[in-house]
C-alpha cells in the first residue's frame, strides 16, 4: 500500500494514500473487481488471503468505500488464512 507523510497539528504522520484525500488507483481497481453486481453499496462476497498485510490492504479499501469490513482469521492445514468481507455501505450508514 502506498503511504504519504502529512503534518497534522505539528506532528508528522505516515498515512495510507487516500485515507484523507482520495482512494488510490489500486483501491479503485479492487472495488471494481469485488463489488456486488448491484453496485458498491451492497454486501460483498468474502475474499481469502494468505497474508495479513494483503488482507489489511483489502480491508482499507473496503473501509474507504463502504465504511467498514469484517475480518476473520481461519486456521487450516495449509496455514492461516484471513477472510475479509463487508456488509456494504448501506449497513454502515444505517440505511
Amino acid at each position: 500500500m502506498q503511504t504519504t507523510t502529512r503534518t497534522i497539528d505539528g506532528i508528522q504522520v505516515v498515512i495510507p494514500v487516500g485515507s484523507l484525500d482520495r482512494p488510490s488507483d489500486e483501491c479503485r481497481k479492487i472495488m471494481e473487481a469485488s463489488q456486488d453486481h448491484r453496485g458498491w453499496k451492497y454486501p460483498i462476497q468474502p475474499a481469502s488471503f494468505g497474508s495479513k498485510d494483503a488482507a489489511d490492504d483489502y480491508a482499507y479499501c473496503l473501509d474507504f468505500y463502504m465504511g467498514g469490513h469484517e475480518t476473520r482469521e481461519v486456521w487450516t492445514t495449509f496455514g492461516t488464512r484471513y477472510v475479509v468481507t463487508s456488509k456494504g455501505y448501506y449497513h454502515y450508514v444505517g440505511a
